[in-house]
């Protein structure tokens, strides 16, 4: 699977549990999505429970209650047939529907998709079992996986960024996994912004040390 994939799907309803600007690497991601979606004259709903204040997308915001501990964030408790009947009322028909967590809004999604007789592909974020040895609650770990399974093969594809983690994910029975690199923005990241004043504040003048640039994410544990 690759972008030029989904392109053919012009009307795509997103399940996110946020679409705040600039909340998490989710919403970056989402938001380039967006602007992809509007370049390519794709159609897209994003469904969510907290969309922020001044958020550009075209969204439905269903009811939810605060997760403890993670500001910002919200867990959905609208029923998917309420959802569904929003989606309706937006006159939206969507022919693919993406799931961006596994929670009780991309369970939702699952159901709309069969309901409405179209694929359901899911990309896998966030790798939640690795974040429990840090709280405390590797016990959790089994049944969180056992879980993971059961939601991602639901889907008729699960998009995952790195080949490792496909191996990973495969290996804990997950089927119908597509690797999908992400991109990097050439226009962001260029060598005409290569700056030797820069690198002489940082390593001194005439330095012939390298400068290694980490690209990850980096979470805060307890």
């Amino acid at each position: 699977m690759n972008a030029s994939h989904l392109s053919k799907h012009q009307h795509i309803a997103h399940f996110c549990g946020t679409i705040e600007r600039n909340k998490d690497g989710v919403t970056r991601v989402l938001s380039k999505i967006h602007d992809y979606n509007a370049e390519q004259a794709i159609a897209a709903l994003f469904i969510t429970a907290s969309a922020g204040e001044n958020s550009e997308m075209p969204h439905i915001t269903v009811s939810g209650i605060h997760i403890p501990h993670y500001d910002g964030y919200k867990l959905s408790i609208t029923p998917a047939r309420v959802i569904h009947r929003e989606i309706r009322q937006e006159h939206f028909q969507p022919s693919l529907v993406h799931l961006h967590s596994p929670c009780t809004l991309g369970r939702a999604g699952q159901k709309i998709s069969k309901w409405l007789g179209v694929p359901c592909v899911a990309t896998y974020h966030t790798h939640f079992p690795s974040y429990l040895k840090y709280h405390g609650a590797s016990y959790l770990e089994p049944p969180l996986r056992t879980f993971l399974q059961r939601f991602y093969n639901r889907c008729h594809a699960t998009i995952v960024p790195s080949q490792s983690l496909s191996r990973e994910l495969q290996g804990c029975g997950i089927e119908n996994i597509h690797y999908l690199p992400h991109g990097v923005d050439n226009n962001s990241f260029h060598p005409s912004f290569r700056s030797l004043a820069w690198r002489d504040a940082v390593l001194g003048t005439n330095s012939d040390k390298k400068i290694i640039l980490y690209v990850g994410r980096l979470v805060h544990g307890s």
